[in-house]
């Protein structure tokens, strides 16, 4: 969609010869299809602007710019070739309009709401900075003479998106708790403990900071020593989900993964603080419950690069990670 305009010249106008008062309130006027999209869009619209914004009764049919000052008409394109498409009609004080037309995606959710607030704000600003003429326009047969102002909107050279035009993304906040349940390949052991994560997202793709606690500790031992190792795990993981089906959400991700723990030698007050680096990649699938939780359950299989090690007074040194580490978690999240 589209939904960023030529910037207004920038000059300085007189409150009372404005085409549209700074504090003027605004009141849209969709097609009853669109009313829906028009309520969330005055939300946007209103906290972008910091004016008064309603969703009033629909347009005149044949003649969209047959509206009162401060109102505007949101109608649906109909001729061909024009799917998609809307009119947006912007009326001003004495005769003067200002319209421009919004390409939509198909959808009618959030990201199209807020390019119509765009949209509807670049003909608003347009309006705060355009000056009326000293004489009111020409009658014909009765009429006023109506002045129409054109106002392009444009992606100003950035690609197609429905998030809107030139305007980023809006990134929302993620918070889940979640239980850990992994294996140890190597010694058949087992990793239980809680976990959480926090992270921002946008649509259903989010970067994710995590936490883990095992709460069993493990433990290692060689020929002539034992070594207890506790640790917490974190990662930074990208969350890629493309697809939707229904209530079920699939998705990948990949990132990092660090594990600080303590090595304690069994039998002794002797330990260490240890550390490891390494990849982290998964599989998950989510079942949404509404519109904000969902429970997810998740595989994943952890690449040890560089594995933590004991070192013993001798010199003679324990490692204490496996090289591949899988594992499996349940958990609810709270998404945006």
């Amino acid at each position: 969609m589209q939904a960023s305009a030529d910037e207004p010249t920038r000059v300085e106008v007189d409150d009372a010869r404005r085409a549209l008062p700074s504090d003027a309130a605004l009141t849209l006027r969709p097609e009853p299809a669109l009313r829906a999209l028009a309520e969330r869009a005055a939300r946007v619209l209103a906290a972008r602007t910091g004016v008064t914004v309603t969703v009033g009764e629909p347009p005149p049919a044949a003649l969209l710019e047959a509206v009162p000052a401060g109102h505007v008409a949101i109608a649906l394109r109909t001729d061909a070739g024009s799917a998609g498409e809307l009119d947006l009609v912007l009326a001003a004080r004495e005769s003067t309009f200002f319209d421009g037309r919004l390409r939509l995606a198909g959808r009618h959710g959030a990201p199209e709401a807020r390019a119509i607030a765009i949209a509807i704000e670049a003909l608003r600003e347009t309006a705060l900075a355009t000056e009326l003429p000293r004489s009111r326009p020409a009658s014909v047969s009765g009429h006023a003479v109506r002045v129409r102002h054109r106002v392009r909107l444009r992606a100003d050279g950035f690609p197609w998106s429905r998030y809107g035009a030139d305007r980023l993304p809006l990134a929302k906040p993620t918070i889940y708790l979640r239980a850990l349940v992994g294996l140890s390949t190597a010694r058949s052991a087992m990793l239980l403990g809680p976990g959480t994560g926090l992270g921002l997202c946008i649509s259903r793709h989010c970067v994710v900071l995590e936490g883990d606690l095992p709460l069993l500790p493990e433990e290692r031992s060689n020929a002539t020593y034992r070594v207890r190792y506790r640790f917490l795990n974190f990662s930074a993981r990208f969350q890629y989900r493309p697809f939707q089906f229904g209530p079920f959400v699939p998705g990948v991700s990949f990132g990092l993964v660090t594990r600080i723990g303590t090595a304690s030698l069994v039998g002794t007050d002797r330990s260490q603080t240890v550390t490891d680096i390494g990849l982290r990649t998964t599989l998950e699938a989510a079942l949404r419950l509404d519109r904000r939780f969902e429970i997810v359950l998740e595989g994943g299989v952890d690449l040890a690069l560089s594995r933590a090690r004991f070192i013993n007074r001798a010199g003679d040194v324990l490692v204490l990670e496996d090289r591949w580490t899988p594992w499996l978690i349940t958990g609810l999240r709270l998404r945006p």
